[in-house]
């Protein structure tokens, strides 16, 4: 059964939003409003027109209410001893440490939380923190929300933020949210933290939103890894690495108390398991649905199926600091030899989107890249022909996880063998790959990574991925004028600022073709049909809410 959903937060008012709402501060009303922007359910469009987008955000806010009317009536029938079973495409692999990537299937799970969360705009809304106030340029106050309580028993309060703020950025990696500020805290009282950074910075509740920026008790942190100790609706009770974790109600919740009795995370790498596992009702909830599962779901009466565009791009990152791809002719030559339409469409059968930069179109400040010459082909291979002969040998890795990439990466070998090079693929597993591309002993990786996946603010990703100190450059690019213009973002509170930097900053990594953005990705879950009270945010940040119901 197909369900689909609107696009998410398609306009540059997104962005105004968040930074309005980081300036301002938070209210239990702003929260309450940020819940209701939590469930699109509008049918899907590809129109990208502000005036309609708009239009379904309202219509998003009114199907929003009937859903809670909906939550509220199973509320009322109850849930009990009802345990809901999910397939996440991608595991653990750091202990469930909060530093790792691995925090979020903490935040999934609704086991951890932060100071502040993002709602489905990507704005900051009250989470543990109700209010901030920004004191000066480098100092945020943080009122701190009463009864809550850790999964240990421990209270929550601002020596509990004061011990997560240490830890979190004195790690070896610190979030690539924070994209490079070092944090310190100032405890006022009990239920009163104020955070100073060290330059000034004013999107820092924002930051606070990652999921690495999750509080947890402070016991948790005597352990290494970390303890997934937080003060979610779910509490872990059990952690069977690789193969998974359960988590139980959280009675003592200082929110809505869950309604099931918990949940079983399965880790299933391989999208065809996924597929088979919730056809056979042996999982109610999975994510990852491959391409070649979608028509099976999709007439299954059991199933529903639920698509939405992600903040996500599949890419080739280059190694421009050596090897073929450290030649800037040869970079030009691999950007016209590539058809991302012909991916996109064809191959990918338009459930993929052709990028013309890392940011889709519906950033409005993100310049998008001409389409290529109808001559794109011939005029790679006249750039081939001065290149030194043995720099036309090159090497695409990628890794098996996410099913679409190895079929990318076969088309973009045929590509670019058509005008000249001479292409070998390697398909692995992502974490031992990873290590190589770090020491950059790659030519060219395919990886698909979400360009908000810490927070919806483009300075972090450009930050992280493209500056000479940045902690995930997986094409090792480093220039000093680069760095200089992603600096002067801390200078910067207006919109309008900052996106002209977005913009400025983005041009010149498409003039220096420092990678090659290929598609933006859609996100395909599916859900059988009597789960109840499902949203999936368009960060995927939240999985597991209070509100989520089994029937039967």
């Amino acid at each position: 059964m197909r369900r689909t959903t609107s696009p998410w937060a398609i306009l540059a008012m997104v962005l105004a939003l968040a930074l309005l709402a980081a300036a301002c501060g938070g209210s239990d009303d702003e929260s309450s409003a940020g819940d209701d922007a939590e469930t699109p359910a509008t049918e899907e469009t590809d129109d990208g027109d502000a005036d309609e987008a708009a239009d379904a955000a309202d219509s998003d806010a009114d199907a929003t209410d009937s859903d809670a009317d909906a939550t509220d009536s199973d509320a009322d029938e109850g849930n009990e001893g009802a345990v809901v079973r999910v397939a996440l495409q991608f595991g653990p692999d750091a202990g469930l440490a909060i530093e790792s990537d691995d925090a979020s299937i903490l935040v999934k799970a609704g086991v951890v939380e932060g100071l502040v969360r993002s709602d489905a705009s990507g704005e900051p809304v009250p989470a543990l923190a109700e209010s901030w106030t920004r004191i000066d340029d480098t100092t945020w106050e943080f009122a701190l929300r009463s009864g809550v309580t850790f999964h240990d028993g421990t209270a929550f309060d601002a020596a509990a933020v004061e011990t997560a703020i240490a830890y979190i950025t004195s790690v070896a990696a610190p979030p690539r949210s924070l994209g490079g500020l070092e944090l310190s805290t100032e405890i006022v009282d009990d239920l009163t933290v104020r955070i100073v950074t060290s330059d000034p910075d004013p999107i820092l509740p924002l930051r606070l939103s990652s999921r690495s920026m999750g509080v947890l008790a402070p016991a948790a942190y005597d352990s290494e890894p970390t303890e997934p100790i937080g003060t979610g609706p779910f509490l872990v009770s059990d952690f069977t690495p690789p193969d998974s974790m359960t988590v139980e109600r959280f009675d003592d919740y200082w929110g809505d108390v869950a309604q099931l009795d918990g949940a079983v995370f399965r880790f299933l790498p391989d999208a065809g398991s996924r597929a088979a596992a919730i056809r056979a009702d042996e999982v109610d909830i999975a994510d990852g649905i491959a391409i070649a599962d979608l028509e099976a779901i999709e007439d299954d009466a059991d199933v529903d199926l639920i698509r939405f565009s992600l903040p996500r791009t599949a890419s080739l990152y280059a190694n421009t600091s050596s090897g073929p791809m450290s030649d800037q002719t040869v970079r030009q030559a691999v950007s016209l030899a590539i058809d991302e339409v012909a991916i996109a469409d064809g191959l990918l059968e338009g459930q993929f989107a052709p990028a013309r930069g890392y940011f889709g179109e519906e950033n409005a400040w993100a310049p998008q890249g001409d389409p290529d010459p109808a001559d794109a082909a011939e005029q790679a291979a006249s750039l081939l022909d001065g290149v030194d002969p043995q720099n036309r040998s090159i090497s695409i890795w990628t890794y098996a996880s996410r099913p679409e990439l190895a079929d990318i990466a076969t088309v973009a070998q045929a590509q670019l063998e058509a005008v000249g090079f001479d292409v070998d693929i390697e398909v692995g597993e992502y974490t031992p790959l990873e290590e190589r591309v770090f020491a950059g002993e790659h030519d060219l990786f395919l990886g698909s990574r979400g360009y908000y996946f810490d927070i919806a603010d483009a300075g972090a990703l450009f930050t992280s991925d493209f500056t000479c100190d940045g902690g995930y450059n997986l094409n090792r690019f480093c220039s000093e004028e680069f760095d200089a213009l992603v600096a002067e973002l801390s200078l910067v509170d207006s919109v309008e600022d900052r996106q002209a930097l977005f913009a400025e900053a983005a041009q010149f990594l498409a003039d220096g073709y420092i990678g090659f953005p290929l598609v933006h990705d859609r996100a395909r879950y599916a859900a059988r049909t009597d789960v109840g009270g499902l949203v999936i945010d368009p960060f995927e940040l939240n999985l597991l809410t209070p509100q989520v119901t089994l029937d039967g």
